[in-house]
């Protein structure tokens, strides 16, 4: 697909994204042969949490989401990270986060990330939320 090139297309674009980053605790923008998207990837999996992915190197307007996402966030690079709407960033911040014990405070129902559920970045020294 060509790069779109109308306000319209656009916007419609810019929605679609938005529309995933809203509907995912945890959202990565991804491509399927990165080793930083499988590093960011296997954490979560390791971390036992739910996160949607779109791997951009394997849907049609790959390169066009990603030039959006660069727009909307300053961010050329994959992964790009979303967590609880908010752009978290790339491996390296994922990974720095997640040194500083920063990163996820989990609230689960039994058994899995259900509706319920809940994931939160908070502050080095403060205490995680209850």
């Amino acid at each position: 697909m060509p790069p779109i090139e109308n306000d319209t297309g656009k916007s419609e674009l810019k929605t679609q994204i938005q529309l995933l980053i809203d509907s995912n605790q945890v959202m990565v923008f991804s491509k399927s042969y990165c080793p930083f998207c499988v590093k960011v990837k296997d954490l979560f999996k390791e971390l036992k949490v739910d996160c949607n992915v779109v791997e951009l190197d394997l849907i049609e307007n790959g390169t066009t989401y990603q030039d959006m996402l660069l727009e909307m966030t300053g961010q050329k690079t994959v992964p790009n990270v979303f967590i609880n709407k908010t752009h978290l960033g790339g491996c390296d911040k994922t990974m720095q986060v997640r040194a500083e014990r920063t990163f996820v405070h989990f609230t689960r129902t039994p058994g899995n990330m259900g509706p319920s559920s809940r994931v939160e970045v908070f502050n080095r020294g403060s205490a995680a939320p209850r």
